[in-house]
């Protein structure tokens, strides 16, 4: 017979494979269409006729080699992640489009968690401009995890990430940032920008950097947690 330590060992192993399994079960994946504005329409659309999402554990996922043009901000205020699809080919590109009055928007303003992964997001628009002041990504809302991972963010004129918030926590994990910034105003061009909030963490690990006019971190704020930099 067990004793009665096997047999706790043996219990707490079926509960964490179950535990796993319905996890697993649980994702549930909506394939979005290249195109203009689907990206929008898949994500804000996904309720129910009551307004509420259709499921709060769903990952969007985007076409290799997919061409994806936001026709305004994406501003979740419920928790985000949109991955590329699995297999070869290149990043699906995320690109903001020219709207009616000629201008276009930052493509993502998390105000709740987000997570992308394996997209390449750049904000010159479909008609070459980038605004002098864009920022890829404006980080709204306080104690928020954003997780990017694989990613290129590529042109843009003030900085990638900018931080309008208190005590986010990045994770930023084998990407690439580039072409931040103008020569005309090279104070601005920077990876990160705290504009000087606290943040809880910033951990940036295995990352490349480069035309960068300013800076990696534009560091204001205080860190609760260490900046943490490597290259595998």
């Amino acid at each position: 017979m067990k004793s009665n330590c096997q047999q706790k060992v043996t219990f707490l192993f079926i509960v964490f494979v179950l535990l796993m399994s319905s996890q697993s079960f649980g994702q549930r994946t909506v394939a979005v269409t290249p195109g203009i504005g689907t990206l929008n329409n898949t994500i804000l659309g996904d309720t129910t006729a009551t307004g509420a999402r259709v499921d709060p554990n769903t990952v969007y996922v985007l076409q290799r080699g997919g061409y994806y043009l936001t026709t305004g901000t994406i501003e979740n205020r419920f928790p985000l992640t949109v991955v590329a699809s699995t297999g070869l080919g290149s990043r699906p590109i995320v690109q903001p489009a020219v709207g009616a009055g000629g201008t276009s928007s930052n493509s993502f303003s998390p105000r709740a968690d987000l997570t992308l992964r394996g997209l390449y997001i750049t904000n010159k628009d479909n008609g070459g401009s980038i605004g002098g002041l864009s920022r890829i990504m404006r980080i709204r809302a306080d104690k928020i995890r954003v997780v990017i991972d694989d990613c290129h963010l590529d042109q843009s004129g003030q900085s990638a990430l900018r931080f309008d918030s208190k005590n986010t926590r990045i994770y930023f994990t084998n990407s690439i940032v580039s072409n931040i910034g103008a020569t005309i105003d090279p104070n601005n061009g920077r990876a990160f920008d705290d504009r000087g909030n606290n943040i809880d963490t910033l951990v940036i690990e295995n990352c490349t950097f480069y035309n960068l006019t300013s800076t990696v971190l534009r560091d204001g704020g205080i860190y609760s947690n260490l900046v943490e930099i490597k290259k595998l």
